[in-house]
């Protein structure tokens, strides 16, 4: 069973109309692999509520980083939305086994929306992984009538990695009609169980064999 934390939120960033990043410090830190989750404690009257949330900064940070969907009536988006910096949050954590092998090849990270959470704590070891790396793409895929999250960001490590491409997709329909198979490139997938099954459905479409591609659906 993994333990309990209690933490305090720092940081409330709007990132777009409905997507929220928060900011926080936990006592005693959280020791987690880049690409595992937090499952928060959403106090809904005298009750709790649990609610998965991957990490979206790299454990190397001493302040941990999540991206908050905002969803009308969601009871993560009501509590996130009135939280206060120096509010108190609970989570046990961290869970689940999705990570990069550090002895990968050629890796395609696809993203949609706030699935980019996990990858933004994955690459900073994973573009520093290897004095000869393999390539590494990141696709963001965004929600309809939204901009990439954090798009700034990932375009500068495209100037300081050779090896790294970003490519901000703006039209899903037109990326999975336009989607190529690389072989040994080891695809990791994260958002909505609608999109797994889309992107997952067009990739073995297309050629892909089932142990290329990777994902973690929270339970």
């Amino acid at each position: 069973m993994s333990p309990s934390f209690s933490a305090t939120i720092i940081k409330k960033t709007q990132l777009t109309p409905t997507v929220m990043l928060i900011g926080f410090r936990a006592d005693p830190p959280l020791i987690f692999t880049a690409g595992q989750h937090i499952v928060l404690s959403i106090p809904i009257g005298a009750t709790f509520m649990d609610r998965p949330f991957s990490l979206a900064s790299p454990p190397s940070k001493s302040e941990y980083e999540l991206l908050v969907k905002l969803m009308s009536g969601g009871v993560a988006s009501t509590f996130f939305e009135t939280a206060e910096i120096g509010d108190r949050i609970h989570f046990s954590g961290p869970h689940g086994n999705f990570h990069i092998d550090p002895n990968h090849h050629a890796v395609r990270l696809i993203a949609s929306s706030t699935g980019i959470a996990p990858f933004r704590a994955i690459l900073p070891a994973l573009l520093d992984s290897q004095k000869s790396p393999h390539a590494v793409t990141l696709v963001s895929i965004p929600s309809i009538g939204e901009p990439n999250l954090l798009s700034e960001e990932f375009e500068a490590l495209t100037s300081r990695y050779n090896h790294f491409r970003y490519i901000p997709v703006t039209d899903f329909g037109a990326y999975l009609d336009t989607l190529a198979i690389i072989p040994e490139e080891d695809i990791y997938l994260c958002g909505g169980p609608n999109f797994l099954h889309d992107i997952k459905t067009a990739l073995l479409v297309k050629g892909a064999d089932l142990d290329q591609i990777h994902y973690e659906e929270f339970k």
